[in-house]
């Protein structure tokens, strides 16, 4: 059972071309002062905007969640690689966030915390809801089995002489 999830840049493109809608409004607010540059200083934003896409775009690709049997494995980074490999018998805290607009578009944040560390272990935003849903059930499931374990091993231990 292994699944790779990787983050989805919706977030990305609805935010960039709301910032550049509304830049683009204010623009046509203050025309009257910019006359002779206005269609142009319209153009560098939507360009920058196009260009802020495509760098999230790529970004996303090179991000991934993979749910192995015994680890979460969290990857980023194109140039300076990153990788997580959480296990789930350290897992303490998972912490889902969800901005209202996060929610509009179907997207949420992802926060673990594990034992013997302060500092967040593994983060990902922009993950779609369904895929968050599954890595809770996921580690839902990896509790519940664990508990198991360790009870039939108390058990065990009980048991010896």
């Amino acid at each position: 059972m292994k699944k790779v999830i990787h983050p989805t840049s919706i977030g990305i493109y609805v935010k960039t071309v709301s910032l550049a809608l509304l830049i683009t409004v204010a623009l046509f607010g203050i025309s009257n002062l910019l006359s002779e540059f206005l269609f142009h200083l319209i153009a560098v934003v939507w360009v920058i905007a196009l260009i802020g896409c495509l760098y999230g775009t790529l970004m996303n690709l090179f991000k991934t969640i993979e749910i192995d049997e015994n680890a979460l494995i969290i990857r980023t980074g194109i140039l300076n690689r990153r990788t997580a490999l959480i296990s789930y018998r350290t897992i303490t805290d998972v912490h889902i966030h969800q901005s209202f607009f996060d929610r509009l578009v179907g997207i949420g944040a992802l926060e673990i915390n594990t034992a013997g560390t302060t500092n967040v272990e593994g983060k990902m935003r922009d993950i779609r809801y369904n895929d968050l849903k599954e890595i809770l059930e996921t580690l839902k499931t990896k509790e519940g089995e664990m508990k198991h374990e360790r009870a039939e091993l108390q058990v065990y231990n009980r048991k010896k002489p």
